[in-house]
């Protein structure tokens, strides 16, 4: 049976247009080809064609790929950049902090004690819980 015979048939075998005996010789063919086929190959005869199988799928199968790295001054930006933010952070929180002691002091004198200050010029002032100012 010739090639183009054969597709014919499986066609027609595959569009329900087959004849019951055409049906008969498909279904024929295809229980054949479930033949269990037993190796005939020896051991060193499998490894080799294992191996020269391998060698022509190898470069079928593998991936090449460069990881491209960040350079080193990118992580020593990043660092600078935390520090940086960091210290601004720890600073401020410092200030406020003073100054909301500052403030505390300033508005809320404990009882019976003095109220000792700095101005800007650089002179001291005391000042009494009673007196007004």
């Amino acid at each position: 049976m010739d090639k183009e015979t054969l597709l014919a048939l499986l066609t027609n075998y595959h569009n329900g247009q087959a004849t019951d005996e055409e049906r008969a010789q498909v279904e024929a063919w295809y229980n054949a080809l479930n033949v269990p086929v037993e190796p005939t190959l020896s051991e060193t005869e499998k490894r080799a064609l294992l191996t020269k199988n391998w060698h022509r799928l190898e470069p079928q199968t593998t991936l090449e790929t460069t990881i491209r790295r960040l350079p080193m001054r990118f992580y020593r930006g990043l660092v600078a950049v935390g520090l940086l933010s960091y210290f601004i952070w720890l600073g401020w929180n410092l200030v406020i902090h003073e100054l909301n002691k500052a403030e505390r002091r300033v508005t809320q004198p404990e009882k019976g004690k003095m109220l000792n200050s700095v101005n800007r010029s650089g002179q001291k002032l005391r000042v009494r819980p009673s007196k007004k100012i």
